[in-house]
C-alpha cells in the first residue's frame, strides 16, 4: 500500500530516477492512499484499474503541548511589537519551501506597511540560509533564525505569529506545517496545493502567484489579543474534525479489504 505525500521528491537532484521509481511503486501497489479529496479524485480518474483511497491527515492539537496565549517576551526578543503583524515560517529551512519568494514579496509590501514583519525560524544548511540572509539586506522587519526549534518550544513560537506563511514548488501535495499551525489556532497564508482544500475564510488565505500574495498581505489588519484568542479557538475547533482515530479506522478497513 502506497501513501502518496508529494507529487515528486523535494529538492531531489535526480528527477528521472524519482519518476521511474514512483512509477514502479505505483505499478506494484495493491492500493494507493491520498490525503486530499481532490488528489484522490484525480488519481481515480487517472488510474481506474487501481484501488484509490482518501484518508485525511490527522491534526496536531495538543501534540506539542497546550495552546498558549501570545508570548510577549519571545515576540519582543525578535524586535516585534504587539502592534505588528507577524508572519512566521517555522520548520526546516530548505529550498522547496521557496523562502526567496516569500522574502522578496514581504520586502516589497513592507515599503508601504512597515508594521508587517516576517520570521523564518528553523534549522537549515548554512550555505542556503546565508543566501536568504543576503536577500534581506539588513531589513529589521525580517528575521532569519537558523536554529532547530525543540518540540517543547513550538507552541511558544506559534503563539507569537499572527499568520503562518508557506510557499511551495510543484512537488507539494500535503502540508504538515499547515496542519500544525491550524492545530494551534494560527491562520495560514499559503500557495495553493491540494492540501489547501481545507482552507476557508476563517482559517486563512490561499494564493496562486506572487501578485495575489502581495494583495493578501496588503489587506491584513492588526487584531487585538481578545480577537486573536477567539479566532484561535474557532480554528482549533474546526481542525479537530481531522481526527487520528477516524483515519486509523479507515486504514484498518482498507487493509482488511486488501
Amino acid at each position: 500500500v502506497w501513501t502518496v505525500h508529494n507529487a515528486f521528491a523535494h529538492d531531489y537532484p535526480h528527477p528521472l530516477i524519482d519518476f521511474i521509481g514512483r512509477g514502479m511503486i505505483r505499478m506494484f501497489s495493491d492500493g494507493i492512499i491520498l490525503q486530499q479529496q481532490v488528489t484522490a479524485s484525480e488519481y481515480t480518474g487517472r488510474y481506474p484499474h487501481k484501488k484509490i483511497y482518501y484518508v485525511p491527515h490527522g491534526n496536531y492539537v495538543g501534540a506539542y503541548g497546550p495552546w498558549i496565549p501570545r508570548d510577549h517576551t519571545l515576540r519582543a526578543s525578535f524586535g516585534f511589537s504587539d502592534d505588528d503583524i507577524v508572519l512566521a515560517s517555522l520548520g526546516v529551512i530548505t529550498p522547496y519551501k521557496c523562502n526567496e519568494r516569500i522574502i522578496d514579496t514581504v520586502r516589497r509590501v513592507r515599503a508601504a506597511m512597515p508594521h508587517l514583519k516576517l520570521l523564518i525560524a528553523g534549522k537549515g544548511k548554512a550555505e542556503y540560509v546565508d543566501t536568504l540572509v543576503g536577500r534581506i539586506t539588513e531589513d529589521p522587519g525580517i528575521v532569519i533564525q537558523n536554529r532547530f526549534i525543540p518540540e517543547s518550544e513550538l507552541s511558544r513560537y506559534l503563539s507569537i505569529a499572527d499568520y503562518s506563511i508557506f510557499d511551495y514548488g510543484k512537488s507539494g501535495l500535503t502540508s504538515g506545517r499547515m496542519l500544525l499551525s491550524l492545530s494551534y489556532g494560527v491562520p495560514v497564508i499559503t500557495r495553493r496545493i491540494p492540501a489547501t482544500e481545507i482552507i476557508h475564510d476563517r482559517n486563512g488565505y490561499v494564493f496562486e502567484n506572487d501578485r495575489e500574495l502581495a494583495d493578501i498581505l496588503k489587506s491584513l489588519q492588526p487584531m487585538n489579543e481578545s480577537m486573536q484568542k477567539e479566532r484561535s479557538r474557532d480554528i482549533i475547533h474546526d481542525i479537530r474534525k481531522f481526527d487520528w482515530s477516524y483515519s486509523a479506522k479507515k486504514l484498518i478497513r482498507i487493509y482488511g479489504e486488501l
